[in-house]
């Protein structure tokens, strides 16, 4: 079984690796240093394909792809290194590299994708469509300044670059993916390479921030992309030699060292994985990003015309026209997107509104007749069957009608308010007051459950409302009827109410006969 200890030794025996292979890269220069990259680059295929064997992920999918990926990279720097190492690519040989690398970015892509549509919630294919126009967009970029065909067929823009006078889409060999000669096709990878490279940073660094036990797996790659990245952009953009050029080829080197210990660890399982929630709500900044994708084309039309002088004529009015267009689009869209974010708001608070009123009286805020349902149907699941649970009293103000006609409704809310107040006063922590509507009121107290003891409940109860309710200076005379009926399990809460409801009339009938009440407790019926 591999641990969390041996995926942090393989992270230092890899980097020891690179050091060894910079020492031979300084002292024998005649071996490429696209040879060291290829032997790092199998070594981590064989890693992703062990992990995917004793880790057993479901699906494998993600590390057979990325598993092939590095072996197509591999494969494209071996090449490099001992078939056209001086002359360059000759004949066939350039569009099999260039196919190679391609491959390489392909089953990268395939392998994150399917990661982020395993990491996201359910329902959450609006990320993923996201994600999938910012990339779109960074490849057009690449294409645009990499390897899309110039004037007089030459690849890439003739922009200076650094002094240099190379050109944005020509500069360097063996930059990122194997980018091999000044202004082919193949040295234009590179620059796609990299910002394929920055994209998959940026979605696996979004997934680290939630990616709970994961995020040391996580992190590594988030790592190695970066390190990658800034491999092929130092391969692009500077003039490399000596100790620099030893530092960004063991820099590029990095990346299959840190995805071989990703793939090493335990946590590699959580990967494919689904996280559990709901969609997350489109942000400012996801819209700033689209937006951003969404300017890529008219941009590159704008730049299609500075550079053809002969076309601007007729570039110009059509990339004004799309940048146009495009800023029209986008501001409706963040229109859409405001109003969905005030609908939204306004559904969670009528939802937390509607929520309210099933739990809670919208007058004395005590719970609600189906939140009494459902803590007496909890209750008697919990007591054992035939044992007593507990007690429910069924109060009933007496003669609550005349003090509406009196005093006015106004007033009587407030005396029903008054009421609920005396009543949570004699209950404990744990158990019920709920108003079923009207003058009527339900207890459940869970520590009630003997007869005597339910007997001293009716009394307090009654007691408590027979104080009249001092309202403005105004005296309101108060009284009340007490129905208890005994809590056993299995009992059938509506048919509980009822016997309080029965004991509770019955309490009424005998007041008013003159009796006093009755000193009695209704019982389950045997």
């Amino acid at each position: 079984m591999i641990t969390s200890s041996m995926s942090r030794g393989v992270l230092l025996v890899g980097t020891g690796v690179i050091l060894v292979q910079a020492l031979i890269q300084a002292l024998l220069p005649g071996i490429p240093a696209q040879a060291h990259l290829s032997v790092v680059l199998w070594l981590t295929a064989g890693a992703v394909m062990l992990s995917a064997r004793w880790h057993t992920p479901r699906p494998r999918l993600p590390f057979v792809a990325l598993a092939a990926g590095l072996a197509s990279a591999a494969a494209g720097y071996g090449i490099e290194a001992w078939v056209v190492p001086d002359r360059g690519p000759t004949g066939i040989l350039g569009p099999v590299l260039v196919g190679l690398h391609l491959v390489t970015g392909a089953c990268y892509l395939v392998a994150i994708t399917i990661v982020v549509a395993l990491r996201r919630p359910r329902g959450g294919h609006d990320g993923l469509i996201d994600a999938a126009a910012i990339v779109l967009a960074a490849l057009l970029l690449g294409w645009q300044f990499g390897a899309a065909p110039g004037a007089g067929g030459s690849a890439g823009l003739s922009v200076p670059l650094v002094g240099s006078g190379s050109a944005l889409g020509a500069v360097g060999s063996g930059s990122a993916l194997g980018a091999v000669g000044s202004g082919s096709a193949l040295g234009a990878v590179g620059s796609v390479s990299a910002l394929v490279a920055l994209a998959m940073c940026a979605v696996t660094w979004r997934l680290a921030f939630r990616a709970g036990e994961a995020a040391p797996v996580l992190l590594r790659l988030v790592a190695a992309s970066a390190l990658f990245a800034v491999g092929a952009g130092a391969q692009m953009l500077l003039s490399l030699d000596g100790a620099l050029e030893l530092i960004v080829d063991a820099a590029r080197r990095g990346p299959g060292v840190l995805i071989a210990s990703a793939v090493l660890h335990p946590a590699i399982r959580i990967l494919t994985k689904r996280e559990e929630g709901s969609a997350r709500p489109v942000t400012p900044w996801r819209m700033l990003l689209l937006g951003a994708a969404l300017l890529v084309l008219p941009a590159l039309l704008v730049v299609q015309a500075v550079q053809f002088d002969a076309r601007s004529s007729e570039v110009l009015p059509l990339a004004a026209g799309a940048t146009a267009l495009t800023a029209l689009v986008l501001w409706r869209l963040g229109r859409l997107v405001v109003e969905r974010e005030r609908l939204r708001t306004d559904l969670q608070r009528r939802e937390a509104r509607f929520r309210e009123l099933a739990l809670y009286d919208s007058l004395t805020r005590l719970a609600s007749r189906y939140q009494l349902m459902a803590r007496l149907e909890a209750l008697v699941a919990e007591v054992p069957a035939g044992a007593v649970g507990g007690t429910v009293a069924f109060v009933d103000l007496d003669a609550f009608k005349p003090v509406n006609d009196r005093y006015g409704h106004e007033v009587g809310d407030r005396v029903l308010c008054t009421v609920a107040e005396r009543l949570s006063a004699l209950v404990r922590e744990g158990d019920t007051v709920s108003r079923l509507g009207g003058d009527e009121f339900i207890l459940v107290c869970r520590d009630v459950a003997t007869p005597a003891e339910a007997e001293r409940l009716r009394y307090r109860l009654a007691d408590a409302l027979a104080v009249p309710a001092m309202l403005d200076g105004v005296e309101v005379p108060l009284s009340a009827s007490v129905g208890l009926a005994m809590l056993h399990g299995g009992d059938d809460p509506e048919a509980l109410i009822q016997r309080a409801d029965t004991a509770m009339y019955e309490e009424k009938s005998a007041q008013r006969r003159g009796g006093g009440g009755i000193p009695t407790v209704a019982q389950a019926p045997s």
